[in-house]
Order: C-alpha cells, then sequence, then structure tokens
C-alpha cells in the first residue's frame, strides 16, 4: 500500500500538457513512421488517440521534449538491442510515460499503468494481499511509514521509520514507491525479506509471509470506565459507516472522554478525513486549506451533526501518522478541541488527485499544498503532539501501552 492522500472526487480534465506528451511519446518511441492525421498506432500495443478532440489549449508542449532525442534511442534500441524481436512496446509506452511524471521529483506524482491502478483501488478498498504496511520515500530512501494493526508487517516486527535498503536482494536505492509495492505484494503465504536499517543500527533482514489484506479501517471499545476508544487505521471506503455504526452505538452512554488513535494511520481519502474530523467540530468550521499553483485556495469545512463535539478527547499520534490523519490532528490542536499525545507526525502536507485514463491506467498527481485552519504546514516538519512521549517498547511487549495509558489518565 503506498502512503497516499488524494481526492478522489476531482473529475478535472486532463490538460493538453500531459495528451500531447502522450503523442509525442508514442510518435517517438513506438514506431519510426506509423503517424497518421489524429491516429498512433503502437504496433504490438495499438491505441488510436484522437488528439484533435481530446487536447486543450491550456499548455503547450516544451520545445526540449519536441526533438528527435527520442526518436534515435528508439532507432538504437530496435536495431540494436541484443533481444531486439522480444521488445514488449507497451512496456516501452508506459516506461516513458512513468518517467515523465517521475522527472518532477516528486515521490507522490507517478503514472500508474493499468496494473497499478488495479492495485491502488485495492489499497482504498482496504483489499489486497501483500505485508500491510504503508511505505513512502524520506531522506531520498525508501521507508517504512506505518505497518498496519494486525498486519503481516506487525506481526514479523517491522516499525514506522525503518529503511527499507533491499527487497529480497534487490537494492531499492533510487526506486519508486510504486517499484517498491510491487516487489512487496505477492501471493498470499509466500514471503518476502526486506533488509531494513533502523536509528542508525546494524542492518537486518526481515521476513515476512505474505496475506491477504482485509482491513476494517475502524476499530472501537465503549470501556466500563466510560472511555470511548477509537483505532482509526486508515480513511478508507469503510470509513464513514463504521463512524456512523459508533455514534449509533453512543446514543445513551454517559460517555466522559474519547481517545482517538491516530497512530500508524498513513491517510486515505480527503472527504472521509474531512468527515471524521466533523464529528468533532461545529458545523461550517474550517478543517484544512487547500493551496493550488494558481493561487487559489479552498477551506473543506465541517458538516453534518458533531457527535462528539465537547466532550473531552485525547488524540494519539506518531511518527507513521500522516497525511490524513495530520489533517484531523492539525485542526484538532488549532482549535484546541483535543490534547495530542505521543510523537511527531510524518509530516505529509500535499493532496494528490486520481486523473483516471482511457485505457485503465491513470495519473496520481499532486494538486495542492495543504494547512491547518491557523495556516499552519506540516510538510517535511510534521505536527509536534502536546504531551511528547515515546513508546515504550519493553512495556508494550508485556502487554502495557504507556502513550495510551497517558491518554486514559489526561481524560480522568
Amino acid at each position: 500500500m503506498q502512503n497516499d492522500f488524494y481526492n478522489k472526487n476531482s473529475s478535472k480534465p486532463i490538460r493538453k500538457f500531459t495528451l500531447w506528451y502522450l503523442i509525442v511519446v508514442l510518435v517517438l518511441i513506438a514506431f519510426s513512421g506509423g503517424f497518421y492525421v489524429g491516429k498512433i498506432n503502437t504496433g504490438g500495443f495499438s491505441k488510436v488517440v484522437n488528439y484533435y478532440e481530446n487536447s486543450l489549449s491550456a499548455s503547450e508542449l516544451p520545445k526540449v521534449l519536441d526533438s528527435d532525442l527520442l526518436r534515435v534511442v528508439w532507432g538504437y534500441i530496435k536495431n540494436s538491442y541484443v533481444d531486439k524481436d522480444n521488445i514488449d512496446v507497451s512496456k516501452l509506452y508506459y516506461g516513458a510515460i512513468e518517467g515523465f511524471a517521475s522527472g518532477l521529483g516528486d515521490p507522490y506524482t507517478v503514472f500508474l499503468d493499468p496494473e497499478k491502478t488495479k492495485e491502488f483501488d485495492q489499497d482504498i478498498n482496504a483489499e489486497f494481499e501483500g505485508i500491510g504496511a504503508e511505505i513512502g520515500i524520506r531522506d531520498g530512501r525508501l521507508t517504512v511509514v506505518a505497518p498496519m494493526a494486525d498486519s503481516p508487517a506487525e506481526k514479523a516486527g517491522l516499525v514506522s521509520g525503518d529503511k527499507i535498503y533491499s527487497i529480497d536482494n534487490i537494492d531499492t536505492t533510487d526506486m519508486t514507491i510504486e517499484k517498491a509495492a510491487k516487489l512487496i505484494r505477492g501471493p498470499e503465504g509466500t514471503t518476502v525479506t526486506l533488509l531494513v536499517l533502523r536509528n542508525e543500527e546494524n542492518p537486518m533482514e526481515i521476513v515476512v509471509k505474505r496475506e491477504k489484506i482485509e482491513i476494517k479501517s475502524v476499530k472501537w471499545e465503549f470501556r466500563k470506565d466510560n472511555i470511548l476508544y477509537i483505532k482509526l487505521a486508515g480513511f478508507y471506503q469503510d470509513t464513514d459507516s463504521l463512524m456512523a455504526q459508533i455514534e449509533k452505538e453512543a446514543k445513551g452512554k454517559n460517555i466522559k472522554g474519547i481517545v482517538l488513535d491516530l497512530r500508524n494511520n498513513p491517510g486515505g481519502l480527503l472527504n472521509i478525513a474531512n468527515d471524521v474530523a466533523s464529528k468533532w467540530l461545529k458545523s461550517d468550521t474550517d478543517i484544512v486549506l487547500e493551496k493550488f499553483s494558481d493561487g487559489r485556495q479552498i477551506f473543506y469545512k465541517a458538516k453534518g451533526k458533531a457527535t462528539f463535539e465537547g466532550i473531552k478527547t485525547a488524540v494519539l499520534v506518531n511518527g507513521g501518522s500522516a497525511s490524513g490523519s495530520e489533517i484531523v490532528a492539525g485542526a484538532f490542536k488549532d482549535y484546541g478541541t483535543a490534547k495530542l499525545i505521543g510523537t511527531k507526525t510524518y509530516g505529509k502536507g500535499s493532496v494528490q488527485e486520481l486523473k483516471r485514463l482511457s485505457d485503465g491506467s491513470s495519473l496520481k498527481i499532486t494538486t495542492a499544498k495543504w494547512l491547518t485552519p491557523n495556516g499552519n504546514s506540516i510538510s517535511d516538519i510534521g505536527i509536534e503532539p502536546d504531551i511528547n512521549l515515546e513508546l515504550d517498547l519493553e512495556a508494550l511487549a508485556k502487554g502495557v501501552d504507556n502513550q495510551l495509558q497517558a491518554a486514559l489518565e489526561y481524560l480522568k
């Protein structure tokens, strides 16, 4: 699963910049002479693109891309490559587009071919086969953002902040998140070996057995001390209905306090994160501000009934709390809605939109940066908790969660 936070509801058209690049790549890479008015043929990967109907007038293709260099490279590949008779033109095609996106230097802007797009959709629905860990790029190195609760990754001992140096002996230097995810995933019952560096100590190999991951994004408990404990693993498709179930069960109960556990919550869907924050914040309250490159600003506001408004709340966070969980935590901290307890959050302050393309592929592109209601950016900084408290791993091994105990003590 990737470390992503995106606006699923986006339906804006793809810019001409992207479309014209696809056209040029197809012309210069896929073949040497098959160009016809309004049509592009890539040999084994046949596709017709009517660019007169689809292109927009907003942007022009940069001149640096409108050159003979790609044609020359294609010529060398076609004529000199040792296995030239076995060239998969579709892989060249998709690989060229992936390179175009990766050239931005933004690990969150990526082109996903049809297969990877299906995997991404499975992520959002919290159904896939793998190890159950969110990964990202931190300081240029593939890093575990958060292992999911009760996942194979957590059981094997992976923790937030682990730097992954190899996957089954494949070096991860300069590896994209998408390629790493593809290598880590696999059929249920198989294993993957990760070479991990933790806290600059000696590298260690961690072997993880893959399983079918079916994660409910929310778990909860109405404790005997009248404290409601909510563990939110991510902002996924099932979150709204599960939160509604909590609200239903809470009716008539004398809830004295709430622990909202966002530890190792890597994010998810923007509208879902907004809905969760709305359970505590009065309708029409600003939750997050999106800032776009063209100067536009959009405030996402609380909506609906704030069921838990006024109930004393503690929010647990750590280095695996990213993106959507930082939006919720950031808004709560700005308004004094809750006390944040734990360690500094991950620091992902950008929003991605998924642009679905006609062949089943997609472009996941960073379209905005987000700020807390008070205008604070958390990109690469994170959010400092009100009570900074490291997790005591020795105590946890004995069944004692000192961060949770601190939250419960605060609520008394």
